[in-house]
């Protein structure tokens, strides 16, 4: 098959555009996490302070990114297919919403709970299982309020602005999710003072919210949740998983603050590709133009090649950016060679893993009649968080870096 000298260009043409659009959010998204991990090594006293918090943090973080980058990433598909133009009151928009909030209240419960139940496992000094839940799932409703309305103005805009919902979403949602998350815990734990009412009162949220989900049985939020949460719950074991890896060599990271700078940026820059990629994986087998087989067509392997190349550049970039962070604040940071050369090695490996995973979790999920944008972005982003942990950890103490 000759390939014309038009099909080159408009091929050129097309990866150059998402790719100018991925880089753009991921840039946005890398700035906004790296705030995220200022506030983490700026207030790094406190994990001293609260045993076990740590490793609750990734799996915090990475559950508002896969609840809301998925409702972003539904919202995109609804968008795509013209069953939703702007933002309005419709079935669509407000089934998103409350699904997207009883996960949020669900998977929190259940987030402080295994934080508490791991850390007793491995042998971690950690506060106790009602500070740990009161601690999660305050800290994720404040938070998730404020990304949830952050999601929905995003993904129109960029839509009515005629940008791919697909190639923005995921990145700004789980950055903002950093951003805003950890601040929100260290509010939420306020509440302490009062931490058995606050307990109380959250086993009570629960329980209606979960008889009012049952006796409704409205269609969209059902399988929504249906959908979500066995993964949700599978993505923060991972997550945790990251948690524990971090609070085995915490005394390292928190004698070199600087290094918590580059946790968030970097946990998130993997989740974000996968979310960039998942989005247009999921939109692309929706409207029928990428096949759910198993041998991944041309199409998909045109956007592994934008999104490898996104890797390469995204994670030293982050090394970077967390050097003159750290440097501009006064904390403990390793050369910056080194860094770049450690983000370098995990964020290859991380962005051809992304790729694979991200196609067959898209396609298997199709095959077994899941909907891919509420499975996908969330499953990835749990084994990123685990898998980005890993590579970093392994990476740094390679070097001699930790």
């Amino acid at each position: 098959m000759v390939v014309s000298l038009a099909d080159k260009l408009e091929f050129i043409s097309v990866r150059a555009t998402v790719f100018r659009q991925g880089i753009l959010s991921l840039v946005l998204a890398s700035l906004g996490s790296l705030v995220g991990g200022i506030i983490l090594g700026t207030f790094s006293e406190m994990l001293e302070f609260f045993p076990g918090l740590m490793i609750m943090v990734p799996a915090a973080i990475g559950m508002r990114g896969n609840i809301f980058a998925s409702l972003g990433s539904r919202m995109s598909t609804s968008l795509h297919m013209g069953e939703i133009s702007r933002l309005s009151r419709s079935p669509v928009i407000t089934g998103n919403i409350s699904a997207s909030l009883f996960l949020t209240i669900i998977v929190s419960f259940f987030l402080g709970a295994l934080s508490r139940t791991t850390a007793h496992i491995f042998g971690f000094a950690s506060i106790s299982f009602v500070d740990l839940v009161v601690v999660s799932v305050i800290g994720g409703l404040i938070s998730s309020l404020l990304i949830l309305v952050f999601t929905l103005l995003v993904a129109v805009q960029s839509f009515l602005r005629g940008w791919d919902p697909d190639n923005v979403t995921a990145p700004l949602i789980t950055s903002v999710g950093d951003l805003i998350t950890l601040p929100c815990l260290f509010i939420a734990t306020r509440f302490l003072g009062a931490r058995f009412v606050v307990f109380a009162a959250i086993v009570v949220v629960c329980v209606v919210s979960g008889i009012i989900m049952v006796k409704r049985r409205t269609p969209l939020p059902t399988r929504i949740i249906k959908d979500s949460l066995g993964i949700l719950v599978i993505s923060a074991c991972l997550s945790t998983g990251s948690g524990l890896l971090i609070n085995s060599r915490i005394q390292q990271f928190l004698i070199m603050s600087g290094l918590l700078t580059l946790v968030p940026p970097f946990l998130e820059g993997g989740g974000a590709l996968g979310g960039i990629l998942s989005s247009r994986l999921s939109t692309g087998l929706h409207l029928g133009m990428i096949e759910s087989t198993w041998r991944p067509s041309s199409d998909a392997l045109e956007d592994f090649s934008v999104i490898t190349l996104l890797g390469i550049t995204l994670f030293p970039a982050i090394g970077v950016l967390a050097f003159g962070a750290s440097t501009f604040l006064g904390l403990d940071f390793p050369p910056l060679y080194l860094v770049v050369q450690a983000c370098l090695y995990a964020g290859v490996l991380i962005a051809v893993v992304v790729c694979f995973l991200s196609y067959y979790a898209a396609v298997a999920s199709t095959r077994f009649g899941l909907d891919p944008d509420s499975v996908v972005i969330p499953m990835i982003s749990g084994f990123m968080d685990f898998l980005g942990t890993n590579c970093l950890l392994v990476a740094l103490v390679a070097l001699g870096i930790a």
